[in-house]
């Protein structure tokens, strides 16, 4: 019996790299529901950064880093996850508060039908701030999301050049 006897019944462990202070515009590659190592769901929001427009005086992120925003369904951070859940979902589609139903999130979440992942890549901006807990004075990062950014706005930002935004329009109206 050698030392990784039993490997097999394990899974790797992976460094996450969550969402940081700072403004950024960023791709979605993948909302899901995913379980920790102890089972308990958690809503992910992966993405890949693409302009930061502050990275909180060098603390944040930078360009073409990926990143995860986790929502907790357990543990202290239960009580804001259909909150969060439902920000994050109103500001993507540009809904209110009201039209974000089950069905919608759901769908959001999916991996395996015909019109899984409806979110992928999409380009979002949003900000983070980092925070204190209240009960364990640790820090966290307050996510808010501003919603889908346009091509169009993009070069009118200056995120973009001329030249970037018709190659990029050229490949979106392929996908189409």
């Amino acid at each position: 019996m050698g030392i990784f006897t039993g490997i097999e019944d394990h899974k790797a462990s992976f460094d996450a790299n969550y969402t940081r202070a700072g403004h950024y515009i960023a791709l979605l590659r993948l909302v899901a529901i995913k379980q920790n190592g102890s089972g308990d769901d958690n809503f992910v929001i992966e993405q890949t950064i693409l302009h930061v427009i502050n990275d909180d005086d060098g603390k944040g992120h930078s360009v073409g880093e990926e990143c995860s925003h986790l929502i907790p369904n357990h543990g202290k951070g239960k009580r804001m996850f259909m909150g969060n859940v439902k920000h994050f979902i109103m500001k993507v589609i540009g809904c209110t508060d009201e039209e974000v139903t089950e069905e919608i999130v759901e769908g959001v979440v999916d991996e395996k039908s015909e019109k899984a992942q409806p979110f992928a890549d999409l380009v979002v901006e949003w900000t983070g701030r980092t925070r204190l807990a209240k009960e364990s004075g640790l820090p966290y990062t307050k996510m808010s999301y501003q919603g889908v950014v346009s091509l169009e706005d993009r070069l009118e930002r200056g995120l973009i050049t001329e030249d970037d935004f018709k190659e990029l329009k050229e490949a979106e109206d392929a996908e189409e």
